[in-house]
């Protein structure tokens, strides 16, 4: 599902309206640079003959392990190997671990922040893999104890070739700072061996990409791969920090706030009164269309 069509802000923001009416509470999203799905275990060891590529996973996750107390006061126990995970992918470590937030207006941030060209913002329906990726319905809480036993049952070991291809939605019990103010979730692949879009699309009808998938099945909306047009980067930017959604509350302490900065010298280039000013233009003439079909 491509928007290149799309050249004005108005019809974005009609756009986005539209498309959180159609995609319901089920789905994650990420935004990224780059329209291919990789995690960075995958780009890390794409070189390396994949024999004992199980191997090496567990040997990251090892050295990790035995040395991370020098770093951290508060570490996960040993069998909590998915928190492990998390850990090591929230400080750089290569990981299979992918990661996605269950807020539309998050993963849209992330596809614009600090990108210098058209980006991605990937939509995934996560009740079409395995029944324990499904978010529960009530109140409490989204975490799903099976796909956490599930994925610490995967990483107790050395993973196999023979492992089925298929994604996990998964989140750790213990949920870090950033994790929780993102709404953030992972798809963990379950076949290391295959790439991770090899595992998410080989449940959705047998193809290994976005392309092939998209020719085979034409209205299907499992997975929607969105492209961000360069050109409305800097109005959406505004229009999510209207709503909050900056580098400055997604994350915390003074990093997200150093990152946030930015923002005095693009509204010195584009001119924050005409971004204003399209901002308000844009709602405008999405109240009058919504007061129009009312009538």
């Amino acid at each position: 599902m491509l928007i290149n069509c799309i050249k004005t802000f108005p019809d974005f923001f009609e756009w986005c309206y539209k498309l959180e009416l159609l995609l319901p509470n089920k789905y994650v999203f990420r935004g990224q640079p780059s329209g291919t799905l990789t995690s960075s275990f995958e780009r890390a060891i794409k070189k390396v003959s994949c024999n004992n590529w199980g191997d090496i996973e567990q040997k990251i996750i090892l050295e990790f392990k035995r040395r991370a107390h020098h770093y951290l006061l508060n570490i996960p126990k040993d069998d909590s190997h998915l928190e492990w995970l998390a850990l090591m992918q929230h400080y750089g470590c290569p990981t299979r671990l992918l990661d996605f937030t269950k807020s539309f207006f998050i993963g849209l941030f992330f596809a614009i922040d600090g990108a210098d060209s058209n980006t991605v913002l990937w939509a995934v329906d996560t009740t079409k893999f395995k029944k324990m990726t499904i978010f529960k319905e009530h109140l409490l809480s989204s975490y799903n104890e099976e796909s956490e036993k599930k994925v610490n049952e995967l990483l107790g070991h050395a993973a196999e070739k023979e492992d089925e291809p298929n994604i996990i939605l998964v989140e750790p019990f213990r949920m870090n700072e950033r994790i929780s103010i993102q709404q953030g979730a992972f798809l963990f692949p379950m076949n290391l061996y295959k790439s991770f879009e090899e595992n998410i699309f080989t449940p959705l009808g047998g193809v290994n990409n976005y392309e092939d998938f998209e020719k085979q099945q034409k209205n299907d909306i499992s997975l929607l791969k969105i492209i961000i047009p360069k050109e409305l980067h800097t109005e959406i930017a505004y229009w999510l920090s209207a709503m909050n959604i900056t580098a400055k509350t997604l994350f915390p302490g003074l990093e997200g706030f150093a990152r946030s900065q930015i923002t005095h010298i693009k509204s010195a280039e584009y001119g924050e009164k005409k971004i204003r000013a399209i901002l308000v233009e844009a709602f405008k003439q999405f109240a009058n269309k919504e007061s129009s079909n009312v009538k």
